[in-house]
């Protein structure tokens, strides 16, 4: 079988992605937590994860966390950014035939996936 992962990007806009979801995991993970990164293929896709056993994200946020601007309550978080980031994750994933995915848990933490259809060898 072979293990090869073949994927047509734009490296640079992907490296921002990557990026974003890493600097958040960290920006949103307990001080002395941990970071999950994993790359697998499923079927025809290839799914890139990003995890962390940080703050979370409550239910109700979560959809909206897509949107320009949106920022969760900093008064919960204690951390401030600009609101763009995850929009800009979601906006990358989009013209390379992509879509984010997010699973999370108050508490417990946040687990971001980038769906992306494997390219053809």
């Amino acid at each position: 079988m072979d293990d090869t992962i073949v994927l047509q990007l734009d490296m640079s806009l992907m490296g921002r992605l990557i990026q974003n979801l890493v600097e958040n995991a960290i920006k949103y993970g307990k001080a002395d937590g941990q970071i999950w990164i994993k790359l697998e293929r499923k079927g025809n896709e290839v799914l890139f994860y990003v995890q962390d056993d940080g703050i979370g994200i409550a239910k109700e946020e979560q959809e909206k966390i897509w949107k320009r601007f949106y920022q969760v309550d900093a008064s919960r978080t204690g951390k401030r950014g600009t609101g763009l980031g995850l929009s800009m994750v979601q906006k990358i994933a989009e013209p390379h035939h992509g879509y984010m995915e997010l699973e999370s848990t108050p508490e417990k933490g946040s687990k971001f996936t980038l769906h992306l259809p494997e390219s053809q060898k």
